[in-house]
């Protein structure tokens, strides 16, 4: 992956997630995502979302599943969530 692939995997994984988790989102398409689908609690937390949201983002950019890149990825999105000083709601 090229560095500018890292950074939109970062960027997206981490708003995708940070979306699905804490926002109502267009037409409360993200709300009720939450309510009609919470797949065992997965979209209740950002920490548990963002993993297989970074998977998903790093397999359509290189057509190969790389479970490392996407704990890279995940954990790099993860670190920029906590230095905005955004906390999930609990």
């Amino acid at each position: 992956m090229t560095l500018e692939q890292w950074i939109v995997a970062i960027g997206s994984s981490w708003y995708l997630a940070y979306a699905v988790v804490n926002t109502h989102g267009a037409f409360g398409m993200f709300e009720a995502v939450r309510k009609y689908l919470p797949l065992g609690g997965l979209t209740a937390c950002i920490i548990c979302l963002i993993f297989w949201i970074a998977l998903v983002i790093v397999y359509l950019q290189t057509s190969r599943v790389l479970p490392l890149e996407a704990l890279a990825v995940s954990g790099i999105a993860l670190m920029l969530h906590s230095y905005t000083g955004w906390r999930m709601n609990i």
